[in-house]
C-alpha cells in the first residue's frame, strides 16, 4: 500500500460515534494471552499490543476500532467455548 497514489483530502472525515469531532489520537490497548498460548510457559501472560484511535475530545475509542475489537472477543469466546465442550 506503500506506493498507492491516492489524495485523502477529498474523502470523507471519519468522525466520532459518540460526539462527533473528528480528530483522533493513536493509542494501545493491551490484551493479555496465556503464556502458554504464546510460547513463553515460564510466564503466566503475555502483553501483546493492539493499536486503537481514541477521540481527542471525548476519549472514545473510534467505531471501527470498536466493532473490530468486540467481533475479535466474540470470536475468541466462540474458540473457547468449543475447545471447552471436546471431550478427551
Amino acid at each position: 500500500m506503500d506506493n498507492i497514489n491516492i489524495n485523502p483530502y477529498g474523502y470523507e472525515d471519519l468522525t466520532c460515534a459518540e460526539c462527533g469531532h473528528n480528530v483522533f489520537v493513536p493509542g494501545i490497548i493491551f490484551k493479555k494471552i496465556p503464556g502458554m498460548l504464546a510460547g513463553d510457559a515460564t510466564r503466566k501472560f503475555v502483553l501483546f499490543p493492539v493499536k486503537v484511535a481514541c477521540c481527542t475530545k471525548c476519549g472514545a475509542l473510534s467505531a471501527e476500532d470498536k466493532e473490530e475489537l468486540e467481533q475479535q472477543a466474540e470470536m475468541a469466546k466462540k474458540a473457547e467455548a468449543a475447545k471447552s465442550s471436546i471431550i478427551v
